[in-house]
């Protein structure tokens, strides 16, 4: 679903899907009626929605799910194959994905089968948005 937030500079749209393995997403249905011009910001846990069709419609994307690799090496990155289809250089940071689109991937604060982060601290980004 998506919401419009209404600021004295503006408005812009918060729109949000379920989880790309474990939920029922229906990318179409919370980009639905939002005006092309207007800032959309997509919350989807997993960053592969990059891959979906429509998803780009989003001027940033903010995701989280792979943990920033939760163990990692210095200089070499995540020590394990990430669970996500869209390339394993998309770990953790700012993407620029098409001239309209930004792809935020978060460590979060959270770990997921070992309860340990090496090199992959927790993490709760704080995002500016400007003209």
């Amino acid at each position: 679903e998506n919401k419009e937030i209404t600021v004295p500079e503006g408005s812009f749209v918060v729109a949000g899907i379920d989880d790309l393995w474990t939920g029922d997403v229906d990318l179409d249905s919370a980009l639905e009626n939002i005006n092309k011009k207007t800032f959309t910001l997509l919350l989807s846990h997993n960053p592969s929605v990059i891959d979906e069709e429509g998803a780009t419609d989003a001027h940033v994307i903010v995701s989280g799910h792979t943990h920033g690799g939760q163990i990692r090496l210095p200089g070499i990155g995540p020590l394990v194959v990430l669970p996500v289809s869209i390339g394993q250089q998309y770990d953790q940071g700012i993407f620029g994905i098409q001239e309209d689109t930004t792809l935020v991937i978060t460590r979060g604060v959270g770990e997921s089968s070992g309860r340990s982060r090496f090199f992959a601290w927790p993490e709760v980004m704080v995002i500016e948005v400007g003209n």
